[in-house]
């Protein structure tokens, strides 16, 4: 389950944030990056997360799931972030 959690979240996620602190760093017009992130965006959508199951940007998490299962603090998460 590590592993897949590693090769699947992790490393992707990692290489992307590289990715573009990398570019901003080639550019001279680029003072300043911000990067912010949760997890909480994708957790909680109340679809089954199998390892078939690819999590991308369209699982932002589901506010009404969050009200229903009152998972309050993370009701303003995902829509903070994006």
């Amino acid at each position: 389950m590590f592993y897949l959690f590693q090769t699947q979240l992790i490393d992707p996620a990692v290489k992307g944030t590289l990715n573009v602190v990398k570019s901003c760093a080639k550019s001279p017009s680029v003072k300043r990056v911000v990067l912010t992130s949760s997890i909480a965006t994708a957790l909680y959508t109340g679809k089954p997360r199998t390892p078939e199951v690819e999590v991308d940007e369209t699982w932002f998490s589901n506010q009404d799931f969050l009200w229903q299962n009152k998972v309050l603090y993370i009701c303003n998460v995902p829509f903070s972030i994006h």
